[in-house]
């Protein structure tokens, strides 16, 4: 089993992580380790942590619709 946490302290603009990955990058970086686990057949938990901006929460929403997609 498979544990991912998307953590999105990695966006650009969080006052905490300064790691500067944009909105977009956060995105893609989901679904890329979704769809990698999905071809692996791994069956995964996500968990979200970190975020520390209103936009975190949209990261959420995305998560949640990359999950949807890679598995439907």
């Amino acid at each position: 089993m498979c544990i991912y946490n998307a953590g999105n302290d990695i966006f650009e603009n969080d006052r905490l992580g300064k790691l500067g990955v944009s909105y977009n990058g956060v995105v893609k970086r989901d679904e890329f380790v979704l769809e990698q686990l999905t071809q692996h057949k791994l069956p995964t938990a996500v968990i979200t942590s970190g975020g520390y901006t209103r936009t975190s929460q949209r990261f959420m929403a995305e998560l949640a619709k990359s999950i949807f997609n890679v598995t439907n």
